[in-house]
């Protein structure tokens, strides 16, 4: 691959940034007091390149180019683990060389140091949501169902992974041997583990993950070309992993299992660190400087930068990959107002809820002994409250007959708790609902298990006889995998019966539960068919909600870990029956997804009010 083709991959920027010599920083916290490395020239063109997560020694620091100031770097936030009460004084000391610093989500991070100390860390406050102490900790890596992975290093009691639960702080749940542990990347559309020893490159699946007892089962061991595995990153919108050695730096296509050298790095030696921007493919890196293992220069590619940090000690930098792309603008979800599109198109708007599509996927026949529901589903932009949206990865299923669904609402409503009968609209959320099986008998509030405090219930007949909890969960633009479990058994007035749960798993691997809902039986066979939605719907908050602009992708059904045999799939967008909607959505097949994309209300071809939709598993 030449340099030039590497560049159109991962899409890099093409616009010049300004960037300035840095003489002075503080070492002290500086949320509300900003410090700025001063400028003493423009290195650059005119925009800044955005923020960068950073860590050495016993600080973990976040750096800015503020748009308005292209004078200056500020340090914007800090953290030290000496100044974490939650962190046990015994594990706070093992912060003092601080070697990863991973963004999980806009205000959360994941910290390890070779002191053996790890955590998760909320940025907002700066308080520790778990802690734990590795041997010679270099990584960090965080997993589906709330679990992390941590490469422990050379050490007596090192050499190896080590999986943990962020529920229960410092408390192992399993390892296995990797010699000189390094580095760690979770393929979440895979579902796999890639991790870096002295010398090899290891694939992992994860095993017995639903019980108290998971693991991972090495599936690939491959050599590397030098010895001295350490760094270990994705190349975003690709296939390959960057990855650096002892002696060079490396791509790694997943797909094929091939090393190429990296064209612009490959012969650079002793590279602790390389963080290629999601958006726009800018790269940062880092390389110690001669004979020490950090470095206080942050280097740059696409263009070619340095800029020394005075007084710094920098081992890991991590693009906060939500940060604002230059020239990139928000995508808005506005539109006319329904009555005025109506209006231009001349249709006349039905009653809500309008179900703008509905999409369903025929499986090859029922499948039995059911344990689990997992769809994907992404939104490309953020879409406010004031709106009513409802997006259903599980519009339409069923266990043994019972009807259930789910999904993210923009608008939750309900009972604040089950002794309350006063409706309350917290903001955007999660819903889970099922209903009887004649969907006239009551299905009453002690099928519900709330999560938390900030859960809704309700029990009601006007959809039919359901019950349903709800939990706020502030969703935005951004990927997220809903998510029905089967859980523990039980006994309701006297009745056998089994506890589901309704989980939401972000980008990241944080998993949020929205609750459980009772099921009668023990056994389950699910239909043979499913059904996703976008509805916008009414409320006593929104009576008449605009139509947001939106596109929303829909991945291929997974039950029990696996992606269900399909006979074949199909858009429907009601107008005659409901829930009717004004036609103002197109479902596209792309790949394995099926794209939602909603906007303007228009007249529809009548012969396309179904289609079939040809998606197809990717590889």
């Amino acid at each position: 691959m030449t340099r030039d083709q590497f560049l159109s991959t991962i899409k890099r920027n093409r616009f010049q940034f300004l960037f300035v010599a840095l003489t002075v920083i503080s070492n002290a916290t500086l949320h509300n007091n900003h410090k700025a490395y001063c400028s003493d020239q423009a290195l650059g063109a005119s925009k800044p390149w955005g923020r960068l997560l950073l860590c050495g020694r016993d600080e973990v620091f976040e750096l800015e180019v503020p748009i308005q100031d292209q004078s200056a770097i500020q340090k914007v936030w800090s953290w030290r683990a000496k100044q974490c009460a939650e962190i046990p004084e015994t594990i706070r000391t093992q912060f003092e060389t601080t070697d990863e610093c991973k963004p999980v989500s806009e205000n959360r991070c994941l910290v390890t140091s070779s002191g053996g100390g790890c955590a998760w860390i909320d940025r907002a406050t700066g308080k520790a949501l778990w802690f734990a102490s590795v041997p010679n900790a270099h990584s960090i890596e965080m997993l589906p169902g709330n679990r992390v992975v941590v490469a422990s290093s050379v050490a007596k009691e090192g050499n190896r992974l080590v999986l943990f639960d962020l529920a229960i702080p410092n408390a192992p749940l399993w390892h296995t041997a990797l010699t000189s542990a390094h580095g760690l990347v979770w393929d979440d559309a895979k579902q796999k583990l890639w991790a870096i020893g002295m010398d090899s490159l290891e694939c992992y699946t994860l095993k017995d993950w639903e019980t108290s007892k998971p693991m991972m089962e090495r599936i690939t061991t491959v050599p590397l070309p030098s010895q001295g595995g350490h760094d270990l990153q994705p190349v975003p919108m690709t296939d390959d992993l960057v990855l650096s050695t002892h002696q060079h730096v490396y791509l790694f296509d997943r797909e094929n299992q091939q090393f190429r050298p990296h064209p612009d790095l490959h012969d650079k030696q002793d590279v602790k660190c390389v963080s290629i921007r999601n958006a726009d493919g800018n790269t940062v890196w880092l390389q110690g400087s001669e004979g020490a293992w950090w470095t206080d220069t942050l280097n740059f590619l696409s263009p070619t930068q340095q800029q020394s940090l005075a007084n710094e000690t920098l081992y890991k930098a991590r693009w906060l990959t939500s940060s604002k792309v230059e020239g990139e603008q928000e995508l808005s979800c506005e539109q006319p107002t329904p009555e005025k599109m109506a209006e231009a198109a001349g249709v006349k708007l039905p009653p809500s809820p309008w179900h703008v599509a509905n999409i369903w996927w025929n499986f090859e026949k029922p499948i039995e002994n059911f344990e689990s529901l997992e769809i994907d589903v992404t939104v490309d932009r953020d879409v406010p409250d004031s709106y009513n949206l409802y997006v259903s990865p599980c519009g339409v299923a069923k266990i043994n007959g019972l009807q259930f669904y789910g999904g993210l609402q923009t608008n939750i409503n309900g009972w604040a708790n089950k002794e309350s009968r006063t409706r309350v609209h917290p903001g955007k959320g999660g819903i889970f609902s099922r209903w009887s099986s004649d969907q006239k008998t009551p299905v009453g509030l002690d099928h519900l298990q709330t999560a938390a405090p900030e859960c809704l219930v309700e029990s009601a007949g006007y959809e039919g006889e359901f019950a349903s909890v709800r939990r706020l969960y502030p969703w935005t633009k951004g990927t997220y995998t809903f998510c029905i479990l089967k859980r523990e058994a039980g006994k309701l007035k006297g009745i056998e019966g089994t506890w589901f749960e309704c989980l939401i798993r972000d980008s990241s691997g944080q998993e949020t539960s929205v609750g459980r809902v009772f099921f009668e039986g023990t056994e389950f066979t699910f239909w043979e068919r499913h059904s996703a939605f976008v509805e916008v719907y009414s409320t006593a908050k929104i009576p008449r909600s605009g139509i947001p602009k939106v596109k929303v992708a829909f991945g291929w059904p997974r039950i029990n870990g696996e992606k269900v045999k399909l006979k074949d799939t199909s858009a429907y967008y009601p107008i005659k029956q409901g829930p009717a909607s004004p036609d103002c959505a197109v479902v596209k097949a792309d790949g394995e997804n099926c794209i939602v994309e909603v906007g303007p209300i228009f007249l529809r071809d009548e012969a396309t009010r179904r289609h079939p939709l040809p998606i197809r598993p990717s590889l």
